[in-house]
């Protein structure tokens, strides 16, 4: 029951955020976009391709039946 509340929380204040136009307006910082669940994780500028490339090479290394299932209209 609090997960869904915290949820619909953000929920909220993400369209708090697109409604009132601060989302393209105003930055939001990273940690804000990791709170809102906007992002999964944050980290720094150089260590971004190789957490990408890691996180790639372990979605290729499921079935193929598996990776075309989690894609919308695929």
């Amino acid at each position: 029951m609090v997960f869904h509340q915290l949820v619909e929380a953000d929920e909220q204040r993400i369209l708090m955020l697109v409604l009132t136009g601060n989302a393209t307006v105003d930055r939001i910082d990273a940690q804000t976009a990791r709170q809102l669940g906007l992002v999964n994780e944050v980290l720094p500028r150089d260590q971004l391709l190789p957490r990408a490339r890691e996180i790639a090479a372990k979605i290729m290394r499921k079935p193929r039946a598996t990776r075309r299932s989690t894609v919308p209209n695929s």
